[in-house]
């Protein structure tokens, strides 16, 4: 049938026919039974189309529509003025399908060239407006609603697409004048229809589930080496609870619940997944990762400290390596490279400086400070309460307990004693230039050296004390000349002058 001015369809389902105006007689415009209208021409423009029931839809690049029943359709005016629109009712209201060939330059489904020459302030342009309302007067589950939805395919078996946008923005913002805001992605607050605002869960600006096919999973990527800010509220990475500020403190701008890294430097509050571990803070990679964790309050700074940390508490670590093996012991301070890097179980022990305490092994309470302090390669302490001040200061007996080296290279040999330098080196007390082993400086002659304990020998055979020793009494100042001759105590006799 050949339809000049309008077309022949019924007003309403369940109608008579009706007459719409349409197309002019120049567009050469077909119907057949079946409600196909074949178009000869465009669309005369300011034409209004009433559908009640029906969709169009457009099919190929042949010119051909479609009427078609869309069952129970929400009735919707389509006003034709320099565009076509097309009303939405349940299904599919606008339906595409093109298949095109283009060897050069770009390709649209759809484009809106619309030059926007308003000139009342306060007016908006929006090339694109979909305002997607699902209303019911009862109570409705839905799985969700899209206002907008993007589903970009790349079909090419060896071929390679560069970049695949389910959203872009170009870059003009403006050809002249100032713009204040350039928002690329813009999501407003929720508005109280009618003073009732609805219950909402969680609001999530962006949300980005995991692709497995993917090398890298960006959730967001700023490309440049301009500044670029998160702003001014504050930001949670890893929680839905915010953390309090401290009494009388500013509001934690950041808060993150897990582990992260920047620049390669894991920075954590946990460490190794485990039961506990909370409190604890880990600063380089590998730092407390090794174990399972469940010792808190521990603070390591620098790659592979406090790695194999698990039930231990309170214990510090600076620097690479320092403190790796520990695990159960507490309360240990580790400070430069590899220091305290035997220790596993022993508490209470410090060590400062570069391969310090490196022979700790399992004990407590041992001090080293020095680089070497406390080194003895291939051995380890099983004595307790040892300290060592100064380069290289090292033992010879493992089982040694409570015992102090002091200066470099002093090497401790039994308990219970302070050794104060080497046999190749002069102490000097008060004193810069010490000319013997040990040389004392007072400010007068009368207090610089004090033995308060008074010593008689029984005879010149006594046994006690070892040559070198002196001792005195009232009467007389003894020395001991020989380790067991019988004659070994000697004495000069003290007068009154």
């Amino acid at each position: 049938m050949s339809v000049n001015s309008s077309i022949q369809q019924d007003s309403a389902p369940g109608s008579g026919p009706g007459t719409i105006p349409f197309l002019g007689a120049e567009n050469g415009v077909q119907i057949d039974g079946a409600g196909k209208v074949s178009l000869g021409g465009p669309l005369i423009n300011n034409t209004v189309i009433p559908l009640s029931g029906f969709l169009l839809r457009f099919q190929g690049s042949g010119g051909n529509i479609d009427l078609v029943p869309a069952g129970d359709l929400f009735a919707r005016t389509i006003v034709a003025t320099g565009f076509t629109g097309f009303g939405i009712g349940q299904g599919w209201g606008f339906d595409i399908q093109r298949n095109t060939v283009v060897a050069t330059g770009d390709a649209r489904g759809y484009a809106d060239n619309t030059v926007f020459a308003g000139a009342t302030p306060g007016i908006a342009y929006a090339c694109f407006d979909a305002a997607a309302q699902v209303f019911s007067p009862g109570a409705m589950t839905i799985d969700h609603v899209v206002a907008f939805q993007g589903r970009p395919v790349f079909d090419s078996v060896g071929g390679t697409c560069v970049s695949l946008f389910g959203h872009t923005t170009d870059g003009m913002a403006s050809k002249n004048g100032t713009t204040t805001n350039w928002i690329d992605f813009y999501a407003q607050r929720m508005n109280a229809a009618s003073g009732v605002l609805p219950t909402v869960v969680n609001r999530y600006g962006f949300y980005m589930e995991p692709d497995v096919r993917a090398t890298n999973n960006w959730a967001a990527y700023y490309n440049g080496g301009m500044n670029n800010w998160m702003g001014t509220g504050i930001t949670f990475i890893g929680t839905t609870t915010p953390t309090a500020a401290p009494a009388g403190g500013s509001t934690y701008q950041l808060q993150v619940n897990g582990d992260m890294t920047i620049n390669g430097i894991s920075i954590g509050s946990g460490g190794a997944p485990g039961t506990g571990g909370d409190t604890n803070m880990f600063f380089g990679k590998y730092t407390g990762r090794l174990g399972t964790l469940t010792g808190t309050n521990n603070m390591a700074f620098g790659t592979g400290s406090l790695a194999s940390i698990t039930s231990g508490v309170r214990n510090n670590a600076f620097g690479h390596n320092a403190g790796i093996v520990l695990t159960t012991g507490s309360l240990n301070t580790f400070m430069g490279e590899t220091a305290g890097n035997s220790l596993t179980t022993g508490s209470n022990c410090s060590a400062f400086g570069a391969n310090s305490g490196h022979s700790f092994g399992t004990t407590a309470g041992h001090t080293a400070i020095g680089a070497n302090a406390g080194l003895r390669a291939g051995h380890f302490m099983s004595g307790t309460n040892c300290t060592f001040l100064g380069w290289n200061t090292s033992f010879t007996n493992d089982a040694i307990d409570t015992a102090t080296a002091i200066g470099a290279n002093v090497i401790l040999t039994q308990s219970n004693t302070i050794v104060l330098g080497t046999a190749t080196e002069f102490t000097g007390i008060s004193t810069s230039a010490p000319t013997s082993q040990l040389d004392v400086l007072g400010t007068n002659g009368y207090a610089q050296l004090r033995l308060r304990t008074t010593y008689t020998p029984v005879n010149s055979a006594d046994p006690n004390g070892n040559q070198g020793d002196i001792a005195w009494d009232a009467n007389f100042f003894y020395v001991k000349t020989s380790p067991t001759s019988p004659t070994a105590w000697k004495r000069t006799a003290l007068v009154v002058f």
